[in-house]
């Protein structure tokens, strides 16, 4: 029966977006982002906003920003490194702010978080392996991870469906922590978003 039901939504989806163009070198895609992350002792879901910049037809950068919790009730938060690494400028010389602090703050913000390949199967939907070596993940379980806010990695694969400027991207992936005796996660999620 799940079967049958993932069947039918391939298939509503690509009746909705079966007259889609590619996505052009240069747009930036902004996207509300839906994401669940299965461990062996728990589970995190989270919200949040996705922003996606195509260097090229086969080639983009993205950068999450999201909010959840785990099946603890506990805070779960995910944001780039670069905007992790952006606050050290601003905080390291008593929070003055001259153009190099500046300046040196918005360049590590620009760091991206994910690095995506896309191969195009129709002109309205695309395959795209990914790898995101540099999330910053922040999840408030003091007897279990310390500090709370860690680097992680993730990787997967991602399908594009197209429409005009809209696009929806289901993904399934894994993830796991920079730290000793991490686990890996299954991740699956979504984008729903708008190309400019």
């Amino acid at each position: 029966m799940k079967n049958l039901y993932a069947v039918t939504l391939v298939f509503i989806f690509t009746g909705l977006f079966g007259s889609l163009r590619a996505q052009e070198a240069g747009k930036v895609r902004f996207s509300l982002a839906g994401e669940r992350i299965q461990y062996t002792d728990r589970n995190i879901q989270s919200l949040g906003l996705d922003f996606e910049i195509f260097v090229s037809d086969h080639l983009s950068m993205s950068y999450r920003f999201a909010l959840g919790g785990n099946s603890d009730g506990e805070l779960f938060a995910h944001i780039p490194v670069g905007a992790w690494l952006a606050s050290y400028p601003l905080t390291a010389y008593g929070g003055s702010l001259d153009e190099i602090t500046v300046a040196a703050s918005v360049i590590l913000l620009l760091i991206p978080e994910s690095f995506n390949t896309h191969f195009f199967i129709s002109d309205n939907v695309r395959v795209s392996p990914f790898v995101a070596p540099l999330g910053m993940f922040y999840e408030n379980t003091a007897e279990r991870r310390s500090p709370p806010l860690r680097p992680g990695f993730s990787t997967g694969l991602r399908t594009y469906f197209f429409k005009n400027n809209l696009s929806f991207v289901p993904y399934l992936g894994a993830r796991s922590l920079y730290s000793r005796g991490s686990t890996w996660g299954i991740l699956a999620g979504f984008t729903f978003g708008i190309a400019l």
